[in-house]
């Protein structure tokens, strides 16, 4: 009865730690460097607004269960399985969705007078 009960125990254990390990290799398969396209906007409320498209490469750092994004720390279950994650508000959000070895990535800042966005599309180099 009690090597059952304790094998029982190292079972469980086990299942346990690999479900938790399982969290971390997530985040190391999609931390690493995306090459991006961005497209940036802004307008304020003077007559004054402008647009533009360049390239950025972009760097996803793994921290244990976090990656980080954009200097945002993001919980790897946050994005599992293609959920996409939002952080913010109206005006101030970043949206998040990495997909198969792609990157999307929306960041949005202003308020009542003027707004500045970004669209970052990418692929993991």
């Amino acid at each position: 009865m009690k090597t059952r009960l304790s094998l029982q125990l190292f079972i469980i254990s086990t299942f346990i730690l690999l479900l938790l390990s399982c969290d971390k290799h997530h985040a190391k398969k999609i931390s690493g460097t995306y090459s991006c396209i961005v497209k940036h906007g802004y307008w304020d409320m003077t007559p004054s607004n402008f647009d533009s498209i360049y390239y950025e490469d972009i760097k996803i750092k793994q921290d244990g269960k976090f990656v980080v994004v954009l200097e945002t720390r993001i919980h790897i279950d946050s994005l599992w399985k293609e959920k996409e994650y939002f952080e913010g508000y109206i005006h101030n959000y970043i949206k998040v969705l990495f997909r198969n070895d792609s990157i999307y990535i929306t960041r949005s800042n202003g308020g009542l007078g003027g707004n500045a966005s970004w669209t970052y599309e990418g692929i993991k180099k």
